[in-house]
């Protein structure tokens, strides 16, 4: 079934609940098709997204994370964090970022829950305007997104609405958890005039234990985006790897907090 949309002080929800009256207007029913003079044979069914996230595509991605080759990927920011690269795309003249960032004293089990989970990530992703799940499908290992990315004050906001599928290794050698990203559409969220939607062509991020991942973990956020729209020229590679940069920090800043929190509770 589709899941209720967070409240946001955005068109989201508005949107969701007009396009359902809308579909309820044209079936009679979500899911079923009323033609005139006759009736239902079925049960109405509730849309169900299909994942266009393919294993292929997670193998891409970790791909990506590990290619260290120096004749492909430039280097276009360097901090005490970590490094930010990009790399064109021969075949379409697209680019891949890759921000490759260690998140010191945030331990690696922490640091799953706190990107995987939106109630965390409401408070400390910076990079988001708002961030509600559309849909939920089996036991969560496939949802729809729906998200409005910040921009600078001279571009558009951009939206998006992408399939987010997970992958978890617990092999010792080769632990992660990740999280893949790709533009798909959904009834309930339909495009508009008001907002440019971004093209996700693939995205992920990967979060790895630094040791024994007691500590801290490293953090790699990958895009292959299509933004649309007008902006000045590397603008938006620039934009993503600071604020790449900026989420880990924010991120550390909010577990540091959660965790003075949880000691007044104690005391």
């Amino acid at each position: 079934m589709l899941a209720a949309p967070v409240a946001s002080p955005t068109n989201f929800e508005r949107r969701s609940v007009s396009a359902s009256q809308a579909s309820l207007s044209r079936t009679g029913s979500l899911g079923g098709t009323l033609k005139r003079g006759a009736s239902l044979r079925h049960e109405p069914r509730p849309y169900v997204s299909r994942n266009p996230i393919k294993e292929e595509d997670l193998d891409v991605i970790l791909g990506w994370e590990t290619d260290t080759g120096s004749d492909k990927w430039q280097k276009i920011k360097s901090v005490r964090e970590g490094t930010v690269w990009k790399k064109e795309m021969v075949e379409d003249g697209t680019w891949v970022l890759k921000a490759e960032l260690t998140a010191e004293s945030v331990p690696f089990r922490k640091a799953v829950e706190l990107i995987t989970e939106i109630k965390h990530r409401k408070e400390w992703d910076c990079l988001h305007l708002h961030l509600d799940v559309v849909e939920t499908v089996g036991h969560g290992n496939f949802k729809i997104i729906y998200s409005q990315m910040k921009m600078p004050a001279f571009c558009k906001k951009r939206e998006f609405l992408e399939a987010m599928s997970q992958r978890v290794s617990d092999i010792e050698s080769d632990c992660y958890h990740m999280l893949a990203f790709r533009s798909t559409t959904h009834p309930s969220v339909p495009p508009t005039k008001d907002i440019i939607r971004a093209d996700d062509q693939l995205s992920g991020i990967i979060i790895r234990p630094v040791g024994d991942g007691m500590t801290s973990s490293k953090v790699t956020f990958i895009y292959r985006v299509k933004f649309r729209g007008s902006a000045p020229r590397g603008m938006k590679k620039s934009y993503l790897a600071s604020q790449s940069v900026e989420m880990v920090r924010r991120m550390k800043k909010y577990y540091e907090k959660k965790k003075v929190e949880e000691r007044i509770g104690k005391v």
